[in-house]
């Protein structure tokens, strides 16, 4: 469900001011990326999928999946949910570092994320059970919207519960839209697993290359 236009805030949230910071250039300096997130969008031919953050918590939640509900009510009375600080990047790190088996990318990235979280640009929430981590996943919130960007997992059925938890963090800080993921842009069988993880959030899809992604999501609707 979607909010009507007149009751959307003024600010048309708009993810190209993320991907054209010097914040994010740096971290593509640091990943050794060969083409930039803005480069990629300009020339994007696949969706994205968006959740409006302006309806009412339970409206929110009424937009879920039945099963992905389901999934969070158990995580939820199983696990410690919260919202981490800074410091926790380095479990978060190294978490990914042994589900990959290798460092992935530099050091110096992961400390840049650390310092987003301190200055509130990137929410970083963790799954634990007796005192043991279990996953982690971080979101962007910068302005109106917000990103489902990070995520590693000991124990993947606690996903759903960590991007529902990223999703109402993001809108008790004032995102209006919470922008969970690329749709229709890999065809691999991992790729297709990821695409329908995201879809478990309700929202719509809407061109991955749009610039205001409020009046995108208008256009669904």
């Amino acid at each position: 469900m979607f909010a009507p236009a007149n009751q959307c805030r003024a600010i048309e949230p708009n993810q190209s001011d993320w991907w054209a910071s010097a914040d994010w250039r740096e971290y593509e300096r640091l990943y050794g990326v060969t083409l930039s997130r803005v480069d990629t969008l300009a020339s994007a031919t696949w969706q994205t999928r968006v959740v409006d953050l302006t309806v009412s918590d339970t409206d929110l939640w009424r937009g879920l999946r039945r099963s992905a509900k389901a999934l969070i009510h158990k995580a939820e009375r199983t696990c410690a949910i919260t919202v981490r600080p800074a410091h926790d990047m380095t479990a978060f790190r190294l978490m990914h570092l042994a589900l990959a088996g290798r460092a992935t990318r530099p050091i110096e990235s992961w400390d840049l994320m650390a310092e987003w979280v301190t200055e509130g640009k990137l929410v970083l929430v963790g799954a634990a059970q007796n005192g043991v981590d279990l996953a982690f996943a971080a979101a962007y919130v910068v302005g109106d919207w917000s990103y489902y960007g990070h995520a590693a997992a000991t124990t993947p059925s606690v996903g759903h519960a960590l991007v529902w938890r990223l999703m109402t963090e993001a809108k008790r800080r004032g995102a209006t839209v919470f922008e969970v993921g690329w749709q229709g842009q890999d065809s691999s069988a991992k790729g297709q697993g990821i695409e329908q993880f995201r879809r478990a959030f309700g929202g719509v899809d809407v061109p991955a290359a749009s610039q205001g992604i409020r009046s995108a999501i208008m256009a669904t609707t």
